[in-house]
């Protein structure tokens, strides 16, 4: 123990000092800026009167020190954490450098929670400040989505409590997408507009929703809000159209395939054009063959003959066009046995 003197500024040590009130008797050690070195036992000693013995009283001073810092490890304070359904994370707190120890505790949603909370321990590299750690394994569902798991630190040199917060994204695929604007079945024609809307509920993130027609892609442009994911593809129908295959594909982080929904357009259309054949000249009293060609179409072209205002019997053949539709021929044979006209 040292004596650190009877003067109210003591000398060697410039953060204490006496505050004196004599006519009282008082006489207070003053400590500024208080240190972990003052951490000590105190004695005021008064002078002894003619045959008293000396007055000593004895203070301790026990100096408390607030964490330095208190962290989830890897993950700053705020910061949102990733993770699977049904995949486990563990979560480490600790509370650094305080004296004495700081108590920890897990809360989710402003809930104290203790399932799979490890107790409070205390690492013993400093003999003097503490570190102390808990740590809390998750194995999130669905409605664990959005939720805040925060760590909070209690100790006395603190007015409040601090803490630290994560907050958690549970990923999940999204629901199958559905197609709005045609159902198998519709019957559209030629030229009209046509507005095919792909529709995914669901997931986290939202799916990313890709329009392809015939396998090749033709629409990227999906739109998220709320909890659904939209690309709406616009055309104008044409003759192609007629059973081709619009796919929407729907997917995120977590799909493993694609999930898909699709529709085959049914497009009505006229042929274009009719087209007759067969020779420019004929004897009276041969027969030529006549052939009949329209250009694609859906459905069919029945195609009839008319002689001189008299139906003909015909033959008829129908066709699948490669580029959609449907081609009819038709041969038709006349005698000639004086001038006709053919309609």
């Amino acid at each position: 123990m040292q004596n650190v003197g009877f003067d109210a500024a003591i000398p060697g040590y410039v953060r204490y000092s006496m505050v004196v009130d004599a006519p009282k008797g008082i006489y207070n050690l003053r400590i500024h800026n208080v240190q972990m070195d003052d951490e000590a036992e105190y004695q005021c000693q008064v002078g002894p009167a003619p045959n008293n013995q000396p007055i000593r009283a004895h203070a301790k001073v026990s100096v408390i020190v607030p964490p330095k810092a208190l962290e989830i490890r890897n993950h700053k304070n705020g910061s949102t954490v990733e993770m699977r359904e049904g995949q486990k994370l563990t979560l480490q707190c600790l509370a650094k450098n305080s004296k004495p120890a700081t108590q920890l505790k897990w809360m989710r949603n402003g809930l104290e929670i203790t399932k799979d909370v490890t107790p409070v321990k205390e690492e013993e590299a400093n003999p003097t400040l503490k570190t102390t750690s808990t740590s809390i394994t998750l194995s999130p569902k669905l409605d664990d989505n959005g939720a805040i798991y925060s760590c909070i630190g209690e100790h006395k040199a603190l007015s409040r409590p601090i803490r630290t917060n994560v907050f958690l994204s549970v990923l999940f695929p999204p629901g199958p997408p559905q197609i709005e604007g045609y159902h198998d079945g519709d019957i559209v024609q030629v030229g009209d507009k046509l507005n095919l809307a792909c529709i995914s509920r669901g997931g986290n993130p939202a799916a990313r929703l890709i329009w392809f027609r015939n396998d090749e892609q033709v629409d990227v442009t999906y739109s998220t809000g709320g909890r659904e994911a939209t690309n709406t593809h616009t055309f104008t129908v044409g003759p192609k159209d007629n059973k081709a295959v619009y796919k929407c594909e729907a997917s995120n982080v977590v799909t493993n395939q694609p999930l898909i929904a699709s529709v085959r357009l049914n497009v009505l259309f006229a042929p274009t054009k009719v087209t007759i054949t067969g020779p420019k000249e004929v004897r009276v009293g041969e027969s030529i063959t006549l052939s009949c060609m329209t250009g694609s179409s859906n459905p069919p072209v029945e195609v009839s003959w008319v002689v001189d205002g008299r139906p003909m019997m015909s033959t008829q053949a129908v066709t699948e066009d490669v580029a959609g539709g449907w081609v009819t021929s038709s041969n038709v044979t006349v005698s000639v046995s004086r001038q006709v006209n053919l309609l």
